[in-house]
């Protein structure tokens, strides 16, 4: 009875170590939530405020009192049907890598866009360099990469061209 109530007591504390949300993520200090739209439907009446479907932008927002880096990807190319759609994220020193991902149990055939915002926390302000790896993007258009002065600016945006589908029809 004592090995069955220690063997229960080890499954119950391993579940709630290894249980929590999909859409955070630890990383060293840097607490990361990622947050993701559903497929983006384009009209010809966009309002002013919105990108063009053929544009892939990302922005920044940095808040120096909280130390929290807000990273917002707009227009980025996913399957149709995922399970869901994230980033997986590391912080190397000054470099902040995305690698953009789908989970797939029955792909559609077709790809749209989505938005997807990031926020990681204890980001000392000064300079980095953040890659976004996407998973759709094609060997002709560029990539997206930006430099940031977190000391200089609190807020940015880079926009690139695409130049196939999804962000083409």
């Amino acid at each position: 009875m004592r090995k069955k109530l220690y063997l229960f007591s080890v499954f119950l504390l391993s579940a709630i170590l290894f249980s929590g949300c999909d859409n955070q993520a630890l990383t060293g200090k840097k607490l990361i939530k990622i947050t993701s739209s559903s497929c983006k439907q384009f009209t010809e009446s966009a309002g002013a405020d919105s990108i063009a479907q053929d544009q892939d932008c990302v922005e920044f927002t940095y808040l120096p009192e909280s130390k929290t880096l807000k990273i917002k990807h707009l227009n980025a190319a996913f399957n149709c049907c995922p399970d869901k759609v994230f980033g997986e994220i590391s912080i190397d020193s000054n470099i902040i890598t995305i690698v953009e991902k789908e989970k797939l149990t029955d792909p559609c055939k077709c790809n749209c866009l989505y938005d997807l915002d990031y926020e990681l926390t204890d980001i000392e302000a000064g300079n980095y360099i953040i890659r976004i790896t996407e998973a759709y993007l094609n060997d002709v258009d560029e990539k997206l990469e930006a430099t940031l002065d977190l000391k200089k600016s609190e807020k940015a945006e880079i926009c690139k061209k695409r130049t196939s589908y999804p962000w083409i029809f």
